[in-house]
């Protein structure tokens, strides 16, 4: 064997143990506006053939519904609140952990203006061209937002005048979705896809400035911001899979340097791997979600003139057990809980029923809810200081050992994440 045939064998063998990974991630991509989450309206095809060659998870939640946060949750496998927040993919623990194991790091940052999914998604598909391996390759697709002009008219065809519902938001989806079908279709054509782990996500998903007046994409605990899509194709691995074990994103980063062969230290997520491969693992049963509350915008008219005012934030912890969602909130900010297999759009607040009144009394055929109110506030507690999050522990602490579910006491205000 020669020196370049013994290096080549080399490098192969590398590969089988370091295989690529290309992960892309998309901004404000909600879990149910895919084919593969159940969406019945929306055009996913290339997400949901990812989906159909891989492992989709479904119950899989941003842990801080923000971007910034999220992302950085991504980046580092840790909640926010540790405070470490990267400037990007070589500035992270993630990325130093791939490059001590050999990678070469390659990250696609969104483009802004007109045609940035396009110019984006080109630049991508650039850096799949040639390049050392084993390597990570992010691509950072623009936030999918619905409020531009530069979307295909063939797109918008689809969704405009047919009764739909959000028809420009459904279009950005799904341009969104060919944007990542552009790259798949270049990763087949680059011949490495048969060694490339293929990883697809959102840093948060949207809410349509629908809840709470908060005039923002993310920034709440429902589902509509949490619930995002996740799948991993591995070559070789389970094509089809569904799981519905609960993960955040926050597992990512253990995940890809489980993938690489080595491991991220101090990581407040878990690698998937082993649910991937079937293993008999002990897995969380419930997830912990920081947040920061961001409240509308409130206008007064005063002799023909408009009047601001602005109600400060709520810093809130929340937990989500699959079914069951307490959100707690500082700052005598609301309380709430939802049944999301009762109520899965999370209309009905039964924080306090039936004692609470309402205009309609629909809440009094609820029965009382807070012994599980107590028992979800002393979970959120354990999972707050197991993170080191002494707030977050001090607040369900307080609502645990209360005598009324509706006490709102003062306190003193929570520090800002």
């Amino acid at each position: 064997m020669t020196k370049a045939e013994d290096a080549s064998s080399r490098r192969n063998i590398d590969m089988d143990k370091h295989p690529d990974i290309l992960f892309i991630l998309s901004n404000r991509h909600r879990r149910d506006f895919t084919g593969a989450g159940g969406a019945q309206l929306v055009h996913t095809p290339n997400i949901d053939r990812l989906a159909a060659e891989g492992t989709w998870f479904d119950k899989a939640a941003a842990i801080f519904p923000a971007p910034d946060e999220s992302r950085a949750s991504i980046l580092t496998g840790g909640y926010p609140s540790r405070g470490n927040a990267p400037a990007g993919l070589a500035d992270s623990p993630l990325g130093q952990t791939l490059a001590a194991a050999g990678y070469s790091l390659t990250e696609i940052m969104p483009e802004t203006g007109p045609d940035g999914l396009s110019r984006t998604t080109d630049r991508a598909i650039a850096a799949l061209e040639g390049g050392e391996a084993p390597r990570l390759t992010l691509v950072n697709l623009p936030e999918i937002n619905g409020e531009t002009d530069d979307l295909p008219e063939d797109i918008l065809n689809l969704y405009r005048g047919n009764g739909v519902p959000l028809a420009m938001h459904h279009a950005a989806v799904t341009a969104c979705d060919r944007a990542v079908g552009r790259v798949l279709d270049a990763l087949a054509a680059s011949g490495r896809a048969d060694r490339t782990v293929v990883i697809y996500s959102s840093i948060v998903g949207d809410q349509y400035k629908f809840r709470d007046a908060v005039n923002l994409g993310g920034h709440t605990c429902y589902d509509d911001c949490i619930r995002v899509p996740l799948i991993i194709r591995q070559p070789g691995g389970p094509a089809g899979q569904r799981l519905d074990q609960i993960v955040g994103l926050h597992d990512i980063a253990p995940t890809l340097a489980a993938l690489a062969g080595t491991t991220l230290s101090e990581s407040d997520g878990e690698s998937l791997l082993p649910l991937i491969a079937g293993d008999d693992v002990a897995w969380r049963d419930a997830l912990y979600l920081q947040n920061r509350h961001l409240r509308h915008i409130a206008v007064t008219f005063q002799d023909g003139k408009a009047y601001y005012g602005t109600f400060p934030p709520w810093d809130q912890r929340a937990i989500w057990n699959g079914r069951h969602k307490l959100i707690l909130s500082a700052d005598n900010g609301r309380h709430s809980l939802f049944d999301t297999c009762i109520d899965p759009e999370e209309e009905f607040d039964l924080f306090g029923a039936p004692h609470r009144r309402t205009p309609m009394d629909e809440l009094t055929k609820f029965k009382d809810t807070m012994p599980l109110i107590q028992q979800l506030s002393r979970q959120m507690a354990e999972m707050a200081e197991g993170i080191g999050d002494s707030a977050g522990s001090a607040l369900a602490r307080e609502i645990a050992t209360s005598a009324d579910p509706l006490h709102r006491p003062a306190g003193t205000p929570f520090h800002h994440l």
